[in-house]
């Protein structure tokens, strides 16, 4: 049985006969990434056999998630935790290497199919969650970029008011947002923004802030992380 590491190792060793050195490393860093992830966060979907037989593994000989099982194990959710949680909350990157994650996936997720180790269901369904990221992590980025740019431009200090956490974008207009808090469901906007926020804005994205009311409306006084597929 080929493990995750061994399978991964194998799938770079190809990508490197055919990239350039440039693209070669992106694909070698993401993959690194994508292999920490697993090791410290796939164990959370494991079913119980499986469980087991990490933490008999693990205790054993110290054996990590990519050394005990083999990639027919992957699934959608760890694809879309990497790309919707762990690349966003874990780990500090450049935009371009946010925009080349999804190109890396695709194209592992396709050579694990072709190579018979991922069943055509997991792989379709793998492979719609990096389609329907791919697109948004680098634009998440992006925005909690400007976000942040925007709060340090024009920082507020006299509101009557705040409240922080995780709101999720559900009407957009120019220059204007309306927040629904995820966790008591509370509705809140206008929260008055640059356009060329609310042009980046998608609904259903959910943004870590804290939100300030002023004597003209709500702004936005601190930011955190944007999720494209919702706060996990």
């Amino acid at each position: 049985m080929k493990t995750i590491k061994i399978n991964i190792e194998e799938f770079l060793l190809e990508q490197q006969e055919r990239l350039k050195t440039d693209s070669y490393e992106k694909y070698l860093e993401i993959l690194e990434l994508f292999t920490i992830y697993l090791n410290n966060l796939a164990i959370h979907y494991l079913d119980e056999s499986d469980r087991l037989i990490f933490e008999r593994n693990f205790i054993e000989g110290r054996k990590e998630f990519c050394d005990i099982f083999s990639p027919d194990i992957l699934n959608a959710s760890h694809f879309e935790e990497f790309m919707d949680y762990y690349m966003i909350r874990k780990v500090y990157t450049s935009n371009s290497l946010l925009k080349a994650v999804g190109v890396v996936l695709k194209k592992y997720v396709k050579w694990l199919y072709e190579h018979r180790y991922m069943s055509e269901v997991k792989f379709q369904e793998s492979f719609e969650i990096i389609k329907d990221l791919k697109g948004d992590l680098p634009s998440s980025g992006k925005l909690s970029d400007l976000i942040n740019k925007y709060i340090d431009k024009s920082r507020c200090d006299s509101y009557t008011k705040s409240r922080g956490g995780y709101f999720s974008v559900a009407n957009i207009e120019p220059g204007k947002l309306w927040l629904v808090d995820e966790f008591d469901g509370d509705n809140i906007g206008p929260v008055y923004v640059l356009k060329s926020i609310s042009s980046s804005c998608r609904k259903g994205w959910v943004i870590c802030l804290e939100l300030g009311k002023t004597t003209k409306g709500w702004v936005m006084i601190s930011s955190g992380n944007v999720y494209p597929q919702g706060f996990i």
